[in-house]
């Protein structure tokens, strides 16, 4: 930790100007804030960036936070497009970042962050045996006739939107619509 802690003091002048969160990279970012940076703090960006990419299995990602209030580091691992897990971990600011990812179990990582990135798979398991609580269209179709007619009559004419019927069973139905992309826009 405290390589990005005297990172962020040696350059504080050059990361003033970040939000409060400062700047958040991860393994191979290059955002637009970074690229403002002087040489000099780019480069030594760079350099701790290339050690933590060497320490850290390419399995998992991290989010360097150099600058703002709090710099940091979170370790993130990736279990498909829509799971992150980020473990938490309590580094301590007097030692070496590098030598504390070194100590790591990354197997004991890798298996703890599995097992918390696969609330999907749970989630499809479980309902498997519940019923339905969605009602079929024909249903909502029947019990809501009269809207439905009333709304067609009104905005079938109407090709510069397309128009929605919503229902939720808290809040019964609403109408709502977008511009239709296929109608030129006057």
């Amino acid at each position: 930790m405290k390589e990005i802690i005297e990172l962020t003091q040696r350059f504080a002048q050059d990361l003033d100007g970040l939000s409060e969160d400062g700047l958040l990279l991860g393994r191979d970012d290059q955002p637009d804030e970074f690229k403002l940076l002087p040489s000099s703090c780019k480069n030594q960006i760079e350099a701790l960036r290339g050690k933590l990419n060497h320490v850290v299995p390419n399995d998992f990602n991290y989010v360097l936070c150099v600058g703002g209030c709090s710099p940091t580091l979170m370790i993130e691992y990736a279990d498909g497009p829509q799971t992150v897990f980020g473990g938490g971990h309590e580094w301590k600011p007097d030692r070496s970042i590098v030598e504390q990812l070194k100590e790591l179990d990354w197997d004991s990582e890798r298996q703890t962050a599995m097992s918390g990135c696969q609330i999907f798979d749970q989630m499809t398991a479980n309902t498997k045996d519940l019923p339905p609580q969605l009602p079929s269209t024909k249903q909502l179709q029947k019990a809501f006739r009269g809207q439905m007619k009333a709304c067609l009559k009104a905005k079938r004419s109407d090709e510069s939107k397309v128009h929605v019927l919503m229902w939720r069973d808290d809040d019964g139905i609403k109408e709502g619509s977008l511009r239709n992309p296929r109608v030129p826009v006057s």
